[in-house]
């Protein structure tokens, strides 16, 4: 995951490792770390997914709850699509990034990881 990822290069800088345990150690986190805010959004959307999946295959079909729930089942749907492609997308680009930085450019050429540019073959 790009973010994780990330937090693992900035760890590595002193004075970044030492603001997150700061942050970390207030009450407001509740004991979590930085990778916990970064990664349980994604869990918690997921597993509400399920939930009402749940709740649908115990409700009524006649109830007006149902058909409540399957439109809240059907955004989930489209929410978690859209996280996948988007997740997919970044990792798109960090390996564009990475590619970009072991070839060699003019200086009047922009960079291949820049702008809108995808990944098609490696």
């Amino acid at each position: 995951m790009y973010q994780t990822r990330t937090l693992s290069k900035l760890m590595n800088r002193p004075a970044f490792a030492e603001a997150v345990r700061s942050i970390q150690s207030m009450p407001q986190c509740s004991a979590l770390d930085l990778n916990s805010f970064l990664v349980l959004p994604m869990q918690r959307v997921m597993r509400l997914r399920l939930l009402v999946a749940a709740v649908l295959h115990y409700t009524p079909k006649s109830s007006p709850a149902y058909h409540s729930g399957l439109t809240a089942l059907a955004s989930l749907e489209t929410l978690i699509s859209e996280c996948n492609s988007q997740k997919g997308h970044m990792e798109q680009k960090e390996r564009l990034v990475t590619l970009s930085s072991q070839l060699e450019f003019k200086p009047t050429l922009r960079g291949v990881g820049t702008g809108s540019r995808d990944l098609i073959k490696e």
